[in-house]
């Protein structure tokens, strides 16, 4: 299914079509998928063998509870079409779903009922909406949920609790564009996080105590890219042991101090510190010679004696060349 899903995703082609039996409006694609646009009720009916569904700017200001005819699908896309709310149990009829994408749609308020009966989700993306307070337990009706995109929802804030799931397998949470200026403390809930997406928001600054929310998950990759930071404490990574890569690209840095990555010196592997404002960088700010990955470029770099060392890392000089002075 990941080439299909692939597909969908892009807008791509997805092979032979034709018209969906018992779908008004939308085409079926070989082998199991059909995708719907410009619709203003969903159909009663899917195709038997269908799997995937995709709905794409069409008009449901209210979602109702999805007919029995859905329960074989295993993804649902409704994007971009108007959804501003969804009432208790629509997709409870969806007992194999394991993918749900509501991006792109009017949703203000959210509630823990919206989500009952889909034990097997793993992926939920509701990003480009315009949540506000999310409430407690919201979901906690998905013990199944690994992946969840809130990204660019403005004025998101969260109710402790509200990313509770009892032995929550959540790994991956994109938090991006959505104006914070601090970490949720509704993260500590969450001991499985892997990876943690945080561009595009308004820290500034990193202090010794901003990831005390995540301090005892599993943190592995750490993404801070256009947060207009200009200040890393020395500390702010202190307890973050298992990070494998962060990047802090498009700042405003000019400076990080040479304790900062101790805390994951043994796991650290890809770092991105490009777009910033660095002249030079101490040459025991990281185990340069372990790293899988560092990117450096588009910085203003002085080159002096004090910065000789570099020379002897051959990944670093390619990446550095285009603005040294």
């Amino acid at each position: 299914m990941l080439p299909l899903l692939l597909a969908i995703l892009s807008n791509a082609p997805l092979g032979h079509a034709s018209p969906c039996q018992g779908m008004d409006g939308c085409t079926c694609f070989d082998p199991a998928s059909a995708q719907c646009q410009g619709l203003s009720a969903i159909p009663d009916t899917v195709p038997s063998g269908v799997n995937l569904v995709a709905f794409d700017d069409c008009d449901f200001p209210l979602l109702e509870v999805l007919p029995e005819s859905y329960s074989g699908i295993s993804q649902l896309f409704i994007r971009s079409s108007r959804v501003a709310n969804i009432s208790d149990g629509a997709f409870e009829n969806l007992a194999r779903l394991q993918v749900l994408d509501l991006r792109g749609n009017q949703l203000r308020t959210l509630h823990p009922g919206m989500f009952r009966g889909m034990a097997e989700l793993s992926s939920l993306h509701l990003s480009n909406n315009d949540l506000q307070l999310l409430p407690e337990g919201l979901f906690a009706n998905l013990p199944s949920l690994v992946r969840l995109d809130l990204s660019v929802n403005y004025h998101i804030t969260f109710s402790p609790g509200s990313l509770y799931i009892e032995e929550s397998e959540l790994m991956e949470i994109n938090l991006s564009d959505c104006s914070l200026t601090a970490l949720p403390e509704a993260l500590s809930d969450v001991p499985s996080l892997n990876s943690l997406e945080l561009k595009s928001n308004n820290f500034t600054r990193l202090e010794e105590d901003t990831f005390d929310p995540v301090k005892n998950s599993e943190l592995s990759v750490l993404q801070l890219d256009d947060c207009n930071l200009d200040f890393v404490h020395e500390d702010a990574f202190s307890g973050l042991s298992e990070l494998e890569s962060v990047s802090l690209s498009t700042n405003r840095l000019s400076y990080i101090p040479r304790q900062t990555f101790q805390p994951c010196w043994e796991t650290i592997e890809r770092v991105s510190l490009d777009n910033n404002r660095f002249e030079n960088l101490p040459d025991d700010l990281l185990p340069w010679f372990k790293l899988s990955e560092i990117r450096l470029a588009r910085n203003p770099w002085y080159c002096d004696c004090g910065m000789s060392w570099m020379s002897k890392v051959g990944e670093l000089e390619s990446v550095m060349e285009d603005n040294i002075t």
